[in-house]
Order: C-alpha cells, then sequence, then structure tokens
C-alpha cells in the first residue's frame, strides 16, 4: 500500500472508528473486513519470517541509528517528533543526518534533500517530509529513498556520526540500535485488530521489539498492553502561524489566536487533527479541501476550489513545501498562511538523555568490533 493510498485509509479508518464507537458495522461488512484481515495477517508473517528465521540479515548503515516509528496508520508526529530529535541531537553536540522514506517523491529513488545548509540540487523532487525536515533543522544533512541504507550512505560525506530514520519500524531490512514507537495516547491501538478490519500495521506484541514508547497527545492512564519498556509523554502543540511569502524564506511567527474566519486546505494522515488545533487557536473554519496524506493540490481542482473561499487561508507545513510555481500562481492575490506544529515532550531532557546513552552505546561497540556493523542492532 503507498503511503499516499495509507494516508486516505488513515482518514477513513479514523471516521470509520469514531462512527463505530456508537453504530456497529453491518455484519456483511465486518465479515469481509474479518476475512481480509486474516489474510493481511498471513501476509505480515510470511514478509516476517525469512528475518526471524536468519533466512535474510537486516543490514546496519554502519552509524548508531535511531529510529522512530508506529503501530497504526495515521499520523503520531514521527516526523515532528524526528524534527525535534535531530535538532535537539545537534544541540547535544553530535552530528545527525535524518533518513527520510520520501513518500510521494517524483520517482522513489536516494536522493541527497540537504547538506545541511542549504537545499540539494533535485531537492524539490523529494517527498514532503524529507523537504520539511531539511527546512526545519538547519546544519542536519538530509537525504531520503526507498533503500535506507543506500540513503544513509549520502551522508557520509558530511560527516555524520548517528542517524534519525523516519519511520522505519517496519523496515526490515534496515537494522537500527534504538527503535522509538510513537502511539496515540487517546486510541494507541485503535480497535485493537489488523487493517483494514482496523488501523494496525502490526500485531500489539511487535511492541516488544521497541526499545522506549512514546505517548503522543493527552496525559491519561497508561493503556493495557505495552511492554516493560520506558514510557515518555509528548503533546504536539502549534508553534507558529506564518504568511506564506515569509515562510518559505525561513521566517516564523509564534502562534497567538486567530481571531475570525478560515479556510483549510492540507493533505495529512489526520486532517481532523489539523483543523481541531487551528479551531483551537479560536479560528472558525469556513472551508475544507481535504487531500489524501502527502498529495499535493490537483491545479484545476485547488483553482475551483479557492474561486469559493473569500477568507485567510492556513496550511500545514507538510502541504506548504508542496506548493510549486504553478500552485503559487494560482493562489496569487489569496492570503495564505502556514501553521507550524512542534513535538513536545513533557520531559524533554530525559528522552534526549535516554537516546544520548544508546547511542553512545551503540558507537563504542562499533569501535570495539567494526566488523560486526552490518549484523550489529536490531530491527
Amino acid at each position: 500500500m503507498s503511503r499516499g493510498n495509507r494516508g486516505a485509509v488513515g482518514a477513513a479508518l479514523s471516521a470509520r472508528l469514531a462512527r463505530e464507537d456508537e453504530h456497529p458495522l453491518p455484519l456483511r461488512l465486518s465479515l469481509s473486513l474479518t476475512v481480509l484481515e486474516k489474510l493481511y495477517r498471513i501476509l505480515y508473517h510470511a514478509a516476517r519470517f525469512p528475518y526471524q528465521t536468519g533466512l535474510q540479515k537486516p543490514r546496519h548503515p554502519g552509524l548508531p541509528t535511531v529510529c522512530l516509528g508506529n503501530l497504526t496508520v495515521g499520523g503520531t508526529g514521527k516526523t515532528s517528533a524526528s524534527i525535534w530529535l535531530a535538532n535537539a541531537l545537534y544541540r547535544a553536540g553530535r552530528r545527525p543526518s535524518i533518513i527520510s522514506h520520501g513518500y510521494k517523491s517524483a520517482n522513489g529513488n536516494t536522493l541527497l534533500v540537504s547538506d545541511g545548509n542549504t537545499l540539494a540540487t533535485g531537492a524539490e523532487s523529494a517527498g514532503d517530509e524529507a523537504r520539511l525536515a531539511a527546512l526545519a533543522c538547519p546544519g542536519v544533512s538530509v537525504a531520503s529513498g526507498r533503500d535506507r541504507i543506500a540513503a544513509s550512505g549520502l551522508v557520509r560525506a558530511f560527516d555524520a556520526d548517528s542517524l534519525v530514520v523516519d519511520d522505519a519500524f517496519q523496515h526490515w531490512r534496515l537494522r537500527r540500535d534504538l527503535d522509538l514507537v510513537l502511539l496515540d495516547a487517546e486510541r494507541p491501538f485503535g480497535n485493537g485488530r489488523l487493517l483494514p478490519r482496523g488501523w494496525l500495521r502490526e500485531p500489539v506484541t511487535a511492541l516488544n521489539r521497541a526499545d522506549a514508547i512514546i505517548l503522543v497527545g493527552k496525559e491519561g492512564r497508561m493503556p493495557a498492553g505495552l511492554p516493560r519498556r520506558p514510557v515518555f509523554q509528548a503533546f504536539l502543540e502549534p508553534s507558529s502561524m506564518t504568511r506564506f511569502e515569509d515562510w518559505r524564506c525561513g521566517l516564523r511567527t509564534p502562534v497567538k489566536v486567530w481571531h475570525g474566519p478560515a479556510a483549510v486546505f492540507c493533505g495529512l494522515a489526520r486532517p481532523d487533527r489539523f483543523c481541531d488545533t487551528l479551531s483551537g487557536l479560536g479560528a472558525h473554519i469556513t472551508s475544507q479541501l481535504i487531500l489524501p496524506d502527502h498529495e499535493a493540490p490537483c491545479p484545476n481542482k485547488f483553482a475551483a476550489w479557492l474561486r469559493g473561499v473569500n477568507t485567510p487561508i492556513v496550511t500545514s507545513e507538510k502541504d506548504a513545501v508542496k506548493l510549486g510555481p504553478a500552485l503559487q500562481e494560482i493562489l496569487a492575490g489569496h492570503d495564505l498562511w502556514v501553521l507550524g506544529v512542534a513535538f513536545c515532550p513533557l520531559d524533554e531532557a530525559g528522552l534526549l538523555g535516554f537516546v544520548l546513552e544508546g547511542l553512545n552505546k551503540a558507537e563504542a561497540a562499533m569501535l570495539q568490533s567494526p566488523a560486526g556493523i552490518c549484523t550489529g542492532g536490531r530491527f
């Protein structure tokens, strides 16, 4: 399943699960989805089997590596967490690089997105998450591609000493040293069912592979079924509200209350959360253009929607990076704002310290046994 389709599935599942709490699914639909869930489970175990039995060996990229991932479709803030972690490691004196899958990139090939100072030639063809990370992490090199091992090779030229890999918990080919799994604090496992009956990518027992768990969202009771692992709490908070012209020049205006109406367009896994965040700032949303996750607006449909909009427009940073010259021309004359959202750990020092300790241990092990870097770590 492509990430764009996965985003659309995530939004549909979210809406369906909300309805299912009060209105059970029709029996025929429930049975059909249950059969498909069983098929998904078989395919999942078939994909895992070669690595669990040693028939295939995952490869270590040769640098201390931390992965941020999740168990479900739908956004839990992995990219925001990757940006926070890379910046925190950089401030702590390390030289991290971010490796992104490059979802919705032009061709999915391995690509250097940023050397840490400037966007690389061809970076505009990278996926939205990779470009956003490059803009949000000055001093941090960024590469993208389906082959995370090949992508990691691109950043070695920039003296990287560690890797932050965005969304690779299910990437069996990559062996890493730390796995941080993000869970939605409100519904960490959705309805507890695998795709497509629920929104789990893996059984909950997969959390046994995690080194730590990060609950993202409102504080509450600890979910049942979590393994004995360190648990951190974090929130996704609005951080900036900037006119698009200023935003693309690198400026960020601290967020404040929004008085009055606003139109919204976004292509996110959880567009409802983005709209709720904007409403929480005081905005009255008068019109919405909701796209599949990672999708850029279709110019014709975008122009048609804009003809009915006479209020300021707000979009997300992930969507703002997708606005090329053609879409900017369509937007000419409209008042466009970009809402930035930041990953905010409740215990920043504790989470950063946990990651630094893990990376330092991995680095020491590699120095003692450099020949073992292709088989060390976890997957």
